[in-house]
């Protein structure tokens, strides 16, 4: 007979939470009340509470929405990410394009992350569920939704579509009477990126498309774009964001 010494480490199961500092399986993110065009992303953290060397790492390995009509979803394609002592950050988006009503409009949704322990390691098992309540509520004031009648007598700029974007968008406005146009989107410095209109343009509803492309042809950095319809008697400004 010969005697061996052996060791073993025996981990905790990971902890799954929507906060670092306590224990949080459910919770709501709520993105406001704006107008159309000025919703913007926010972010969602999945910690794995209390991690340390004798924890096993969190494993997120799916993401779902469900509900608010398809308008919620995560910036970034889901992949699936082990969570140790650094929260994992989610961007969610809200498409806020033809969504307001006659009336204010609120969508709600639920974003659901599935966890378990790292993979691998014996009796490692699934856990709890985190869910997230999404919510946005769209101001009706001085939007058009999809399906409404669009008001000849006004001229506007309205929200881009889709946005957030990848490849490309689509750039609205309507001018209650023929007017010298003038269609540019420039970066957060105030540089022009590109002029999409620079032209007498008769009365009517327009839909301008942007490949996300530069003067010259090169793709634009991706990153916040602004872009602004001027006529002699008429500014605006909205807010875009394009993928990379």
């Amino acid at each position: 007979a010969k005697n061996v010494p052996l060791s073993g480490t025996v981990l905790r199961h990971a902890d799954p939470s929507l906060s670092a500092a306590a224990s949080v399986l459910s919770d709501t993110l709520d993105f406001g009340t704006h107008e159309e065009g000025e919703f913007e992303p926010d972010t969602v953290s999945v910690a794995n509470l209390g991690y340390d060397s004798l924890q096993a790492l969190l494993n997120v390995y799916d993401a779902q929405i469900t509900g608010g009509d398809g308008r919620f979803s995560l910036v970034d394609s889901f992949s699936p990410v082990d969570v140790g002592g650094t929260p994992a950050e989610f961007a969610v988006a809200f498409e806020d394009s033809g969504a307001a009503r006659s009336a204010d409009t609120t969508y709600t949704a639920t974003l659901t992350f599935s966890d378990r322990d790292q993979q691998g390691l014996g009796g490692a098992g699934n856990l709890s569920d985190l869910v997230v309540h999404l919510r946005a509520t769209v101001s009706a004031q001085n939007q058009t939704g999809v399906g409404d009648r669009v008001d000849a007598k006004a001229t506007i700029l309205r929200a881009n579509f889709p946005n957030p974007f990848a490849s490309s968008t689509r750039i609205r406005f309507s001018l209650a009477r023929a007017a010298q146009v003038r269609l540019v989107i420039f970066d957060v410095h105030g540089r022009v990126v590109r002029t999409l209109r620079d032209e007498w343009t008769p009365e009517g509803t327009y839909e301008e498309p942007w490949n996300g492309r530069t003067e010259n042809g090169t793709a634009a950095s991706p990153g916040v774009y602004f872009y602004r319809l001027q006529t002699p008697d008429y500014s605006a400004t909205r807010r875009m964001i394009k993928l990379r």
